[in-house]
């Protein structure tokens, strides 16, 4: 697998986020395949049906939060090798950093996302499936 064809599952809250990432990913990767949500469980479903090649997650959603979301994913078999990369606002929050890797997650995205990190995480994402395959 390489970014020529990417699935990309997005689940954030706020519309504008996913329309602003999905974008973002579509501009980057002219291959990519961009799922979005705004509901935890219904990323899990999407994440089922069409194995992403990374999922980006926000923390602060209502009824499942990130943390659960990420949880829920990394204990299922199927969908435990899709790398998660937390998108937030709280970069310097030690301690949703550290939850985050607890529950599972490969990395974190900060907002406003910038392109280079962006790109520089997705590829990270790709060797990380990869090699979990």
């Amino acid at each position: 697998m390489d970014t020529k064809f990417l699935k990309i599952l997005v689940i954030d809250d706020n519309p504008s986020n996913l329309l602003s990432i999905k974008a973002l990913i579509n501009d980057l990767f002219l291959y990519a395949e961009v799922f979005t949500t705004t509901d935890g469980m219904e990323g899990i479903r999407i994440a089922k049906e069409e194995d992403p090649t990374a999922i980006f997650l926000d923390i602060f959603m209502p009824k499942m939060n990130g943390f659960e979301v990420c949880q829920k994913i990394k204990e299922d078999e199927q969908l435990s090798i899709i790398p998660v990369v937390f998108v937030t606002a709280l970069e310097t929050d030690r301690e949703a950093r550290i939850k985050a890797l607890q529950v599972g997650a490969e990395g974190f995205l900060a907002k406003p996302i910038d392109e280079l990190e962006l790109v520089a995480k997705v590829k990270s994402m790709v060797k990380i499936k990869n090699a979990n395959q």
